[in-house]
């Protein structure tokens, strides 16, 4: 949902209804993996390793201009939107 639809609400509950369609996925784990993941964006250094030590300027459309939000300050907005 992060990367891929850019936590764009109207996507991410369609992609939600899709995945809860075909799988059982309760709230409480929606909420730990966006937790889990949260920490994994903050802490991985893949994207600036790639871009500045390897000279890969591909994954560069993944970074944002301005000010450093960590991704659960992105995603509470998204999440009180959906409901399971």
């Amino acid at each position: 949902m992060h990367l891929s639809l850019c936590l764009d609400p109207i996507m991410c509950r369609a992609f939600l209804a899709g995945y809860r369609s075909v799988s059982v996925l309760p709230d409480d784990q929606l909420d730990n993996a966006a937790v889990v993941y949260g920490y994994r964006a903050a802490l991985d250094l893949w994207l600036y390793e790639t871009i500045y030590l390897k000279g890969d300027d591909r994954p560069r459309r993944f970074l944002s201009p301005g000010p450093f939000v960590p991704f659960l300050e992105q995603w509470e907005p998204l999440r009180e939107s959906m409901t399971g």
